[in-house]
């Protein structure tokens, strides 16, 4: 720290200064700006919520040794339930970003499955495998594929649930 201002690294690893006595709205306003971003970084906007809900939490307490103001502290405890809020919703989008999804039906799957029987029959060539036998190995695969994939969609419905 420096002179009363705290350094915050940006992740493009330039350094940003922002007072320690910076007002409330700041916060807020940079948390609104991260927000806007079409890219914006999940953990990034985390990362602020928090700081700006311990800010909140540091004037609560200084306001205890003040005569009391039943609005401020009404009006920071609303805004701290607030950031709460959205620290939720951040939290459920999160998830929803980094959750693997499997579609089965989907194109991509559908090209790679593709690719890897085009792999799987040319291993089969390299290997000296007839062609007859070639395509006999892979009506079977297509066979037992055909009577596994319910269980396998079901094994796939658990994995991360």
């Amino acid at each position: 720290m420096n002179n009363g201002e705290a350094v915050n690294v940006l992740s493009d690893g330039t350094a940003a200064q922002e007072p320690l006595d910076a007002p409330l709205d700041a916060g807020m306003a940079k948390i609104q700006r991260l927000l806007e971003q079409r890219d914006f970084d999940p953990w990034e906007v985390g990362r602020h919520i928090t700081l700006q809900m311990a800010i909140m939490v540091v004037e609560i307490l200084e306001l205890r040794n003040q005569p009391p103001m039943p609005w401020q502290l009404r009006m920071l405890s609303q805004q701290i339930w607030a950031l709460g809020q959205l620290q939720d919703s951040l939290t459920d989008t999160q998830r929803f970003i980094t959750r693997e999804v499997l579609n089965f039906d989907g194109p991509k799957f559908t090209h790679v499955m593709a690719r890897v029987i085009q792999f799987f029959r040319k291993a089969m060539e390299e290997a000296g495998l007839s062609e007859e036998l070639r395509n006999r190995v892979v009506r079977s695969c297509r066979d037992t594929f055909a009577v596994e994939e319910p269980a396998l969609r079901r094994e796939v419905a658990r994995i991360g649930s």
